[in-house]
């Protein structure tokens, strides 16, 4: 079989449906748990407390992520980090380029990146409060989506619109396994029912290599992983990816045992999983 024709026959299937597909099951099945379980607004503001501490963690010097957009950039060049979070790599990135541009939608993100901005003392970064499908920006030299591809069920126009914001590179992130799946036995024990898909990297590329981008990829071990700084507080994030409320303790014990078999212990009683899961490095040229 030639290469036209495997390119005819990845772009006939209908990526785009295959990716909103994916989503809409998603939510759907999160937000009928949501409504058994309690969960509400206070999951994100829990979420970006949680996000501070890994972003705080992260050692940009041993990230490929960060040597990649550090290779892209100039130092009189321009970064569009989109949807910012707590500024896992809008702060790195703020160190060695002119300006930084941060779109995030999330007030509680929002307040922890302005306080380690205001504590790094970087003040070359300007906030946008707005999702990316509604936020006005110009186009910067280089853009960076990392992990907030999941939940966005019309993906091509989101993605067109990154990639032409992009004036030398453009960079997208997302996990080879979904977020979680070492939970999955204790989520079919809780829930009675499979543990719901979301986009991962395969998703993402044959998507991209439909629409005629033909981007490079490189894996990397994932760096926003589950690792806990206690058995309790394992326990809750646990409670937390298992879409169970704060104050909801009925399933603590049998949590508990799970992790207590399957994680291990360090020295220091921080708790991670053994074998460390992946996530794709998606980027290209504004040419490609």
């Amino acid at each position: 079989m030639n290469s036209q024709a495997i390119t005819h026959g990845w772009a006939a299937h209908d990526w785009e449906q295959n990716w909103h597909a994916i989503v809409e099951s998603r939510r759907e099945m999160i937000e009928g748990l949501g409504q058994a379980s309690g969960y509400g607004p206070q999951f994100w503001d829990r979420r970006a407390a949680q996000f501070r501490r890994m972003s705080e963690q992260h050692d940009p010097d041993r990230d490929l992520l960060v040597t990649l957009l550090k290779e892209a950039l100039q130092p009189n060049g321009s970064f569009l980090d989109v949807g910012a979070g707590t500024g896992r790599y809008t702060l790195p990135i703020a160190a060695v380029t002119q300006h930084v541009t941060a779109v995030e939608p999330s007030t509680a993100m929002r307040q922890h990146l302005e306080e380690r901005l205001t504590a790094a003392r970087l003040t070359n970064v300007t906030i946008i409060p707005a999702s990316w499908e509604d936020a006005a920006v110009e186009p910067h030299d280089v853009v960076l989506a990392a992990h907030v591809l999941y939940p966005i069920a019309d993906i091509v126009p989101f993605v067109r619109k990154l990639i032409a914001h992009a004036r030398r590179a453009w960079f997208l992130t997302i996990r080879v396994q979904p977020m979680g799946i070492e939970l999955a036995p204790l989520w079919e024990q809780i829930w009675h029912t499979s543990y719901p898909a979301e986009p991962t990297f395969l998703d993402l590329y044959s998507l991209l290599f439909s629409l005629g981008f033909r981007p490079h990829a490189r894996l990397k071990p994932f760096t926003g992983g589950f690792g806990a700084v206690s058995l309790d507080d394992a326990v809750a994030q646990a409670r937390s990816r298992l879409f169970l409320a704060e104050d909801n303790i009925q399933h603590d014990e049998l949590i508990r045992d799970y992790l207590t078999t399957h994680m291990q212990q360090q020295e220091d009683d921080h708790w991670h999983w053994p074998a460390r899961n992946q996530e794709a490095v998606v980027y290209g040229s504004s040419s490609l």
